[in-house]
């Protein structure tokens, strides 16, 4: 399984597809392939703004949860939330 964060495709679009590319692939380079330059072209140009995220703030839909229900997201998928640099959230 590979995982990509929306973040990484929007700060990082080069080095989420390169990651993606090499897990399809699975090889641990693609420097100096055709599907590094291809990857290059892709992110050079801003793409079409297909999908625009409604602003807004980081957990500001917190009062929706119990304190119970924030301490079961921690316990039973913590450990993923915090492979996904999102453990910030529930401090």
């Amino acid at each position: 399984m590979h995982i990509i964060r929306y973040e990484d495709i929007i700060q990082r679009p080069q080095m989420a597809l390169e990651n993606l590319c090499k897990f399809i692939l699975n090889i641990d380079s693609v420097t100096g392939t055709q599907i590094e330059t291809n990857i290059a072209l892709a992110v050079k140009e801003k793409a079409p703004e297909i999908y625009k995220p409604r602003k807004g703030k980081v957990n500001g839909n917190t009062d929706k949860f119990t304190e119970n229900n924030l301490l079961y997201m921690a316990t039973h998928a913590g450990e993923l939330v915090a492979q996904l640099g999102y453990s910030h959230l529930f401090i």
